[in-house]
């Protein structure tokens, strides 16, 4: 039985989710993600990442759901073996993290596809050593279940398996449920500070090839004050608007959440992080 206060992962007989096993993969898939899990049998590097092919995709989690040690682990492997793997594609929503894989020294292993620009990777892609793809969320779930953007390796965060060997993706579950539901192979940082979130964020312990157990903080947003730059951009937008108008705009300039409201007119002006 599962006791949190006990140890960080006692090793129970694995059970299939409710329905049998996810599809047509090998059914003992993941079995001995448990195992692996119990402290003094965490899996090493080289035996984890090993499994990166040239021209693999490999999906991040997003924001603050970020894997920050495995990204950390997967580049120290990187820069341990240049030649493990070359091309591999990353991709992911956005990071609040270091994106130590934009580093100029290791464009020949990673190249970065963003579905949206931040701060971390935007001199990446502005220098043209990453690139963005301009898409709406929801449809990026739609690409990986049809293979038009196929995920290979899924590197996610989840919180502690409950008695029942379900691991929940917390805080951020975005597109990552659909990722790692077509990915060739999950390898899940669990967490014991992520928290568990009801809804359809959950994984079972046996779709995961590699269970990699790691205590750290959780990324947090903080939001910076408006500068002057997002204050003018407010004021002009506010001149141009029809009344009662509601106006959505996502510029390089203005990186944070900011709303004006012109005091003559009725009219928002709202520009967003970009």
């Amino acid at each position: 039985m599962y006791n949190e206060a006990a140890s960080l992962y006692p090793v129970w007989p694995m059970a299939q989710p409710p329905g049998g096993p996810r599809d047509a993969r090998d059914p003992n898939r993941g079995a001995g993600a448990v195992q692996d899990a119990v402290p003094g049998q965490v899996p090493a590097d080289d035996e984890v990442f090993g499994h990166i092919r040239r021209g693999d995709r490999i999906f991040l989690g997003t924001a603050c759901g970020e894997p920050q040690h495995l990204v950390v682990a997967l580049t120290d492997y990187v820069k341990a073996h240049p030649k493990a793997f070359f091309d591999a594609e990353i991709m992911q929503v956005w990071t609040l993290g270091v994106a130590p894989y934009t580093d100029a020294r290791l464009k020949s292993n990673f190249r970065l596809n963003a579905f949206f620009i931040g701060n971390n990777t935007r001199d990446a892609i502005n220098s043209g050593l990453a690139d963005y793809t301009p898409i709406f969320l929801s449809q990026v779930p739609g690409l990986f279940k049809r293979r038009i953007l196929s995920v290979d390796i899924a590197l996610i965060q989840t919180s502690l398996p409950d008695h029942h060997g379900f691991l929940s993706l917390g805080v951020s579950v975005d597109i990552v449920k659909a990722a790692a539901g077509s990915a060739r192979l999950i390898i899940a940082q669990v967490n014991p500070q992520m928290p568990r979130v009801q809804g359809d964020g959950f994984l079972h312990i046996s779709e995961v090839d590699y269970v990699v157990p790691f205590d750290e903080p959780l990324l947090e947003y903080r939001p910076n004050v408006p500068d002057a730059i997002a204050t003018r951009i407010g004021r002009y937008v506010a001149r141009i608007v029809e009344d009662a108008t509601r106006s959505r705009s996502a510029t390089a300039a203005c990186r944070t959440p900011s709303c004006r409201r012109s005091s003559a007119r009725s009219i928002w002006a709202c520009t967003r992080s970009c």
